[in-house]
């Protein structure tokens, strides 16, 4: 089946001609028609998914995807002079329609009649292209990838060649990459030159599993992309390029000599890359530093490095190198002020609780704040299936932490209940209490209350957050008595000592 990643607007049903403003409308149709479908291909965790992923591109002027249609110019053409295609186009904004419904059979179907129905190469092209996503989308990729082929036999266009590179990937990634230099090779123009030069870098890019890893490029490739960070690319191309360059071959660009006659390297972007160059934790850093910066392309690569974190919690187990990266962003000011900045909060803080369970750790406190700036964010959703998600995604953060918690004050208790007790019941009487030593009972009774004071805090923020666990409600019920009862015998100390 075709990758969701690389098909974002087809799992919300947004066309590519549509303004991405358009993403939330459309994750709220998707959302209700999740409901009317006994089986649906896609889950509200894609949906969001597919959300995050638009808004964390929601300014790039090139991004890598399927494009349905790829030819924008068909939606809105004058087909007055052309009477007999009348029928074909009709045929193929159905198509599209049904495509944009997940309904791909029917999709299939109306595409195939435009084939029938005329001869003209852009109607072919778009059907053959709408065609292969409902292909792919059905799980024949070889299908989608044979449609394609026939669609990009003629006239270029450049997002049918990514369309194709989109499914040739997930057949045989090694080898449609390694094939790209045909797009850079083909390129007639500065602007298709260009254009190629970012379809070629997001082939090369899906090779990398994670913000870590590093591929091999071929020789012939990279010194294309070495070439090309010093012409005179477009800000957003540049920015791209540098950043994998800055990951795939960093210590070349460790070196600024190597790149100094880019018109970039001075100005905000060079840097960015330089950071990126020297590392992930030098590249957070440099985001965070620069949270005041209004450079749009500072500011994309914070929300796509986002994104892409969001992502990988969603979507993979044991991320806890994501979550930590996650915590940088949120202890550097991060604010709570789009959907994807706050689901890093509960993702981060849910991964680092699994993983300090199983490393005999505690999470610190700040965590609960991070939740209930999640929970207020949240209540601003109208959707009932974003509105559901969030909701079990914060009761299982709230769940994990609080558990954590809870284990963590009982340690408290036991570490400090004998010499509690012992000391309770000799400040009762007058005979056993004279042979306390004073100063240490006062000071063992005020550390007690400041310990039962912070755990008091921390219950009452608790208690802000949803916790329908029955068994977690008794244990934290269980947690507020024994605060209860350490707190009354150390006031009890103090009142006789």
């Amino acid at each position: 089946m075709l990758k969701l990643e690389h098909a974002p607007r087809l799992v919300l049903g947004v066309r590519s001609t549509d303004h991405l403003s358009e993403s939330t409308a459309a994750f709220a149709r998707a959302s209700k028609r999740l409901k009317t479908l006994e089986h649906p291909p896609f889950d509200i965790k894609d949906l969001t998914s597919a959300l995050s992923q638009l808004e964390g591109h929601a300014s790039d002027a090139l991004y890598f995807e399927y494009k349905v249609p790829a030819n924008a110019a068909l939606i809105d053409i004058d087909m007055s002079n052309r009477p007999a295609d009348f029928p074909a186009r009709r045929s193929l904004i159905k198509s599209i329609d049904h495509l944009m419904c997940w309904e791909w059979s029917d999709a299939k179907e109306q595409a195939k009649r435009v084939l029938n129905q005329t001869e003209s190469e852009d109607l072919r092209d778009e059907a053959l292209n709408v065609l292969a996503a409902a292909s792919a989308l059905l799980g024949d990729l070889d299908g989608g990838i044979g449609a394609l082929k026939q669609a990009v036999q003629g006239e270029w266009n450049f997002a049918l060649q990514q369309n194709l590179g989109v499914l040739a990937l997930q057949s045989n990634p090694q080898l449609a990459a390694e094939q790209s230099t045909y797009w850079l090779e083909a390129a007639e123009t500065a602007s298709d030159r260009e254009r190629a030069l970012f379809f070629v870098l997001n082939m090369w890019s899906d090779l990398q599993t994670d913000e870590t890893d590093e591929v091999e490029i071929p020789e012939r490739i990279r010194e294309s992309f070495r070439s090309a960070l010093t012409e005179e690319l477009s800000l957003s191309t540049f920015v791209f390029l540098g950043l994998f360059l800055a990951r795939n071959d960093s210590h070349w660009m460790q070196e600024p000599a190597n790149w100094v006659d880019s018109p970039y390297f001075l100005e905000d972007v060079g840097n960015m890359v330089l950071a990126r160059a020297e590392g992930l934790d030098t590249f957070v850093e440099f985001l965070i530093e620069q949270s005041a910066n209004s450079d749009p392309e500072v500011v994309q690569a914070r929300d796509n490095l986002i994104s892409e974190i969001v992502e990988v919690m969603l979507e993979q187990e044991s991320t806890i190198g994501a979550a930590a990266v996650a915590i940088q962003f949120i202890e550097g000011g991060l604010p709570c002020d789009t959907l994807n900045n706050a689901l890093l909060r509960p993702l981060a803080v849910q991964e680092v609780c699994l993983y300090l369970k199983d490393n005999d750790g505690e999470a610190n406190d700040e965590f609960v704040d991070w939740l209930l700036e999640f929970q207020t964010f949240s209540d601003s959703f109208e959707d009932s299936n974003l509105i559901e998600f969030v909701r079990d995604l914060l009761v299982s953060a709230t769940a994990i932490f609080t558990l954590g918690y809870i284990v963590g004050r009982n340690s408290d208790i036991g570490a400090m209940e004998e010499t509690l007790n012992t000391v309770y019941f000799m400040s009762q009487r007058w005979g056993t209490r004279r042979r306390l030593n004073k100063p240490e009972v006062r000071r063992l009774a005020t550390n007690v209350i400041v310990w039962a004071d912070e755990a008091q805090q921390m219950i009452a923020k608790l208690n802000l957050l949803p916790m329908p666990d029955e068994k977690i409600q008794e244990f934290f019920q269980g947690l507020i008595e024994q605060e209860q009862q350490v707190r009354r015998m150390a006031n009890f100390i103090l009142e006789k000592n």
